[in-house]
């Protein structure tokens, strides 16, 4: 396409500075383009090109979706890429069914198997109804049940709807980690769609059967196709130097915190993961806040079977909340002799090469004040609970959250094929597992009690710091699975759900749009050089253009 970064408008730069994916995000910076078009901005021809690009791509991200295949057709006026592609549109668009209403209600309450069984029920009476086929889809892999969705994709299509099938399917299958089986249905659907999406998902599938040249082949081509995917830029650099697959050893030893209040079974599977680790140089302290559960015998097992000199432990009579917590254990004097400091969550489930992985974050991004990974939901690795966190953007069309919160979701808006596997600067990671410099938490201080007994502590430290001009780290090629699920835990802890709600308001009234204002404008300055450097290298391969931002 022709596509020129240098030319987009300054506002469309700094979203996409912030990814390259999510539906919402892609339709949202689509609309601003679409706006400035209409206003006969400069380069109208090419936003145009831009604008209809992205909506392209959020319909890759759900083929199902009826409603984003009639976007795709208003603003295309006959100039999709392929012929196909048009036909597809129009069948898909012919095939949304209507809304029902007995759905919507069940997924309020948040019961995903009921819900399930309805929308079985509804496609035994209209097996091609693609509105029930998506929310199949969504809640099977919300539940870690691909295989689940994949029954209703198994025989062909009619007419142009067939390559649609082929791609949900190869998701479907690439979500199962059948990576042979997907490739074959990509190639199958690229046929009829030879869609730079679809050449992105050849690419993964490459890299996760070990064929290292061949994704990157398949990337680079891709980013010649849509060059504003900026994570895919990230993606491509990291494997051309592999980043991917690199580890650093932390020098100088590591205190690993844990914190845990009543949650013995959690406690133990946390600890069994960490028990798998490297553990040299590793002194892992877990502070018990108050539990009257199995954790103190979960805890005589670990420390005979680690030995005191590896796990430690501190009793506490109450529950003093996670932010009191955190600093009670960096106030430790043997946790403050040695350079390095890793929280890790008690329903944390870490890899063996986690402290790792995350040092080679701390040797690609020295200057960061944390550093942080991709954490997905244990029981459905599908789900992306936080990956890199930005501010959050304002589109032309106004928030697309009822109570949105003061950092991007673009992670919420896909299911996981790759798209977040990749090391850049961000203003904030998630707590559930990161590292920091012990020297960094001592003098910058800790989590703020003011956001006990739990939630968005770690955000605000975060925040905080991004306004003092520092900056955290993302590293997505570590992901910890996380046994709370997201969602149920609020509907199992009402009080628990409150508590969020509130520590959110009260974030907000912290760092209002001044404060944000003055974040997103560091955090767009760190982004665009980082970007920068790796398109320029990019580029040098043969892949998408370099972005050269006056000053980057």
């Amino acid at each position: 396409m022709n596509f020129d970064w240098r030319e987009l408008p300054g506002d469309i730069l700094a979203k996409l500075c912030l990814g390259g994916c999510g539906r919402l995000h892609l339709a949202g910076m689509a609309r601003d383009a679409l706006a400035l078009v209409q206003k006969k901005a400069p380069k109208g021809a090419a936003l145009m090109d831009l604008a209809r690009d992205m909506l392209c791509a959020a319909w890759e991200h759900e083929p199902l979706d009826g409603g984003l295949a009639a976007q795709v057709l208003s603003v295309s006026a006959g100039q999709t890429p392929c012929p196909g592609l048009s036909l597809a549109l129009e069948a898909v668009s012919k095939a949304w069914g209507p809304p029902c209403p007995r759905l919507a209600r069940i997924l309020g309450r948040q019961d995903p198997e009921a819900a399930l069984e309805l929308l079985r029920a509804e496609l035994d009476r209209e097996a091609l109804n693609l509105r029930h086929l998506q929310a199949l889809c969504g809640l099977a892999l919300a539940q870690g049940r691909p295989a689940e969705a994949a029954a209703y994709f198994q025989g062909p299509w009619p007419g142009a709807l067939e390559p649609v099938r082929l791609m949900v399917a190869a998701d479907l299958c690439a979500h199962a980690g059948d990576f042979e089986r997907a490739l074959d249905l990509y190639s199958g659907a690229a046929q009829t769609l030879p869609l730079a999406g679809i050449n992105e998902k050849k690419g993964l599938c490459r890299h996760r059967l070990g064929h290292r040249d061949q994704a990157l082949a398949r990337w680079l081509a891709a980013l010649k196709a849509r060059p504003w995917n900026v994570n895919l830029v990230f993606r491509a650099f990291d494997l051309a130097r592999g980043l991917d697959r690199e580890t650093v050893v932390l020098k100088g030893g590591v205190s690993v915190l844990v914190y845990s209040h009543e949650k013995a079974r959690d406690l133990e599977r946390c600890l069994a993961a960490l028990g798998r680790s490297d553990l040299s140089g590793v002194r892992i302290v877990v502070l018990d806040n108050g539990s009257r559960d199995d954790t103190p015998r979960v805890l005589d097992a670990w420390e005979a079977r680690l030995g005191p000199e590896v796990l430690a432990r501190i009793v506490l009579p109450v529950n003093i909340g996670a932010p009191a917590a955190r600093n009670w254990l960096i106030s430790l004097p043997e946790v403050r002799q040695r350079p390095w400091a890793a929280f890790v969550d008690d329903d944390a489930l870490v890899p063996p090469d986690w402290l790792a992985r995350l040092g080679l974050a701390a040797r690609e991004y020295p200057e960061a004040s944390v550093w942080g990974c991709k954490v997905v939901d244990a029981a459905a690795k599908s789900v992306i609970q936080c990956a890199d966190l930005q501010p959050r953007p304002e589109y032309a069309s106004g928030s697309q959250d009822q109570d949105p919160g003061p950092v991007t979701d673009l992670h919420l808006q896909v299911m996981d094929l790759g798209q977040f596997d990749y090391l850049r600067p961000c203003v904030s990671v998630t707590g559930c597992c990161h590292l920091f410099r012990t020297s960094d938490l001592v003098r910058d201080g800790g989590f703020d009690i003011g956001l006990s007994p739990s939630q968005f502590d770690d955000l605000d430290r975060d925040l905080r710091l991004a306004l003092a001009g520092k900056t955290a780290a993302y590293q997505g090629h570590l992901a910890v699975g996380h046994l709370k699920r997201t969602g149920r835990a609020n509907r199992r802890d009402p009080v628990g759900a409150a508590n969020a709600r509130a520590n959110l308001f009260k974030l907000k009234k912290r760092y209002g749009p001044e404060e944000m204002s003055r974040i997103r404008a560091r955090a767009e300055l760190s982004l665009m050089r980082d970007l920068s450097a790796k398109s320029g290298v990019l580029g040098d391969l043969g892949g998408s253009a370099a972005l050269r931002p006056e000053g980057g």
